[in-house]
């Protein structure tokens, strides 16, 4: 998985339909410090999972994977 900036990747936040958002309990940014969060969407009869920083906006791609 590749780090990009929340604004850049290619599933927004409004190309989706929220389906969950929760902060991942013992994973921290490695810019800031703050507690990750990840957010579930379904698109296209797929889920899509992005973890961020709520802080600094500091992401991770979108990948494939079932929700946690």
């Amino acid at each position: 998985m590749k780090s990009v900036d929340e604004n850049n990747n290619s599933l927004g936040d409004e190309d989706g339909i929220l389906i969950e958002e929760q902060e991942v309990s013992g994973f921290k940014c490695g810019v800031c410090g703050t507690n990750l969060k990840v957010k579930v969407f379904y698109k296209d009869d797929k889920y899509y999972r992005r973890i961020y920083c709520p802080k600094c906006k500091y992401s991770i791609a979108p990948s494939e994977r079932p929700p946690l």
